[in-house]
C-alpha cells in the first residue's frame, strides 16, 4: 500500500488501499488541456492572418478559401467552438 502526497487512502474491496483517482483520469485531462491549447493556438493563427489581410488585402489572394469573410468566419468558429465545450 503506497501513500501519494495528499495523504488521501481509499480502501477497496480486497483489503489493499489506493488513492481513489482512476487511472484514466489524468490522460483525460491532459487530452482536455492538449485539445484547449491547440484550440488556443489555432485561432490565434485565423486571427493573426485576418489581422495582416485587414490591413494587406493582396495578402493570401492566390485561393478563394483565404478570402477575409472565410477567415473570420473560420476564427471565429474556432473560439466560439473552445467557449462551447465543457
Amino acid at each position: 500500500m503506497s501513500i501519494e502526497a495528499t495523504g488521501i487512502i481509499v480502501h477497496d474491496h480486497n483489503g489493499t488501499g489506493s488513492t481513489g483517482a482512476h487511472p484514466r483520469s489524468n490522460q483525460a485531462g491532459a487530452a482536455r488541456v492538449y485539445a484547449a491549447f491547440a484550440g488556443l493556438i489555432l485561432s490565434a493563427f485565423f486571427g493573426l492572418t485576418v489581422a495582416i489581410k485587414f490591413h494587406a488585402p493582396e495578402f493570401l489572394t492566390n485561393h478563394a478559401a483565404l478570402t477575409w469573410r472565410r477567415l473570420r468566419t473560420a476564427g471565429i468558429a474556432t473560439i466560439m467552438s473552445r467557449v462551447a465545450l465543457p
